[in-house]
């Protein structure tokens, strides 16, 4: 084994954030305080400002997005929820723009070195996260007698299906074993989410048609009805009402959410401001009769959607232009895994708005900066091995 060196000390804060983000939804914001101040501190020591070295697209992407809701506070009626959508979208920028200088700064040694880390330093965090879960679930079982396998009781602090986010990108980072992609397909059937367990699947099979990919490709498929299965038998499928053809509370509340933004998306193609979402699609959810969103004052439940009701037309566009860019980039350079990371994301963002809460917006910001430089990296070694 290595050992420690001065050096290492260069990657220190890619790593930590790559360790915070699958433990708690606002352990990141720590380690993204401390690195701005760590930068800003360095710049003035040293009297530079570093240059941007990641793809221009992975941060004047976010950038552009985060600038259009800047400009929606000055047509919103909701300031205060305006003002706090920023706060919580500030990580679209730290993420690619402390990434990028961080990047630049290292050379191509540390380059190669930090990125697989920054997926097993990932996917041992999650591991941990996964395990802290079962661990409390089991000790309430021991206390009460009653298991407390209800939805969401394994992700909790994180919503289900962006821990299932996060397992689907480590998994097409990691190109793990048949026998451990299994165990990611279990834990994805057991987290319950219908979006996760879609994106998973279509991850499967879009990487399975690749020959190398196969296995890992069924031992997830496999692992997924194992724990579909185990979630059933304890109890807690969520699965039985979307079987049967009746939809469960939550299809029909996005069914509802997706129609009253398509009809507020056709009122102000322009976008009604960045804070006033929620507050004009309840108002229709309330004019339709569409209690179950009413109640829960849902938001459009698609990044898509959610981004046009907020900034029009142009903020969809963004969208579009953001991920699709990233996917058209990562094509050209033939890196097929970083072109699943965006897919899994940009189908995610159909189901869920993920660029709404905290574990969301830092999450995506990562896996499309860190996650698409790993991926690409991958690629790149898997080519040399094979030449």
């Amino acid at each position: 084994m290595r050992a420690f060196s001065r050096a290492d000390l260069r990657l220190f804060f890619p790593v930590a954030l790559a360790a915070a983000l699958p433990l708690h939804p606002r352990a990141s914001t720590l380690v993204l305080a401390v690195w701005a101040a760590a930068f800003v501190f360095r710049s003035v020591r040293e009297r530079r400002f570093p240059r941007s070295d990641f793809p221009g697209l992975w941060v004047a992407g976010p950038a552009a997005y985060y600038a259009l809701h800047v400009a929606g506070v000055l047509w919103s009626e909701h300031t205060a929820d305006a003002w706090f959508a920023l706060e919580v979208k500030l990580g679209l920028l730290a993420v690619p723009l402390l990434g990028s200088w961080e990047w630049a700064r290292l050379d191509t040694a540390d380059r190669r070195r930090l990125l697989p880390l920054l997926v097993q330093v990932f996917g041992a965090a999650l591991a941990v996260r996964v395990g802290v879960s079962l661990l409390r679930v089991t000790l309430h079982a021991v206390e009460t007698g009653l298991p407390e396998f209800t939805y969401a009781a394994l992700s909790h602090p994180f919503h289900p299906s962006y821990l299932a986010l996060y397992a689907t990108v480590w998994w097409i980072l990691a190109r793990p074993r048949a026998v451990h992609s299994t165990g990611v397909g279990v834990l994805l059937g057991i987290l319950q989410s219908k979006a996760g367990l879609l994106v998973g699947a279509a991850g499967a099979v879009g990487l399975g048609l690749h020959r190398t990919w196969r296995r890992a490709a069924l031992g997830l498929a496999i692992g997924c009805a194992v724990g579909v299965a185990a979630a059933g038998a304890l109890g807690r499928s969520r699965m039985e009402a979307a079987s049967s053809g009746t939809p469960s509370g939550s299809t029909s509340g996005r069914l509802q959410a997706w129609t009253a933004a398509a009809m507020v998306i056709a009122e102000a193609p322009g976008g009604v401001g960045t804070g006033d979402v929620v507050p004009a699609l309840v108002e229709r959810y309330t004019a339709s009769g569409a209690d179950y969103a009413r109640t829960r004052r849902m938001n459009a439940h698609s990044t898509y959607l959610q981004t046009a009701v907020a900034t029009g037309w142009l903020g969809l566009l963004v969208v579009l232009v953001w991920w699709g860019g990233c996917a058209w980039d990562a094509a050209r350079r033939k890196a097929w895994q970083a072109v699943a990371v965006v897919g899994v994301i940009a189908a995610h963002g159909v189901v869920e708005s993920l660029l709404e809460l905290q574990q969301g917006v830092v999450g995506v910001a990562f896996f499309l900066t860190w996650g698409l430089a790993a991926a690409t990296q991958a690629e790149c070694d898997a080519a040399d091995v094979s030449d």
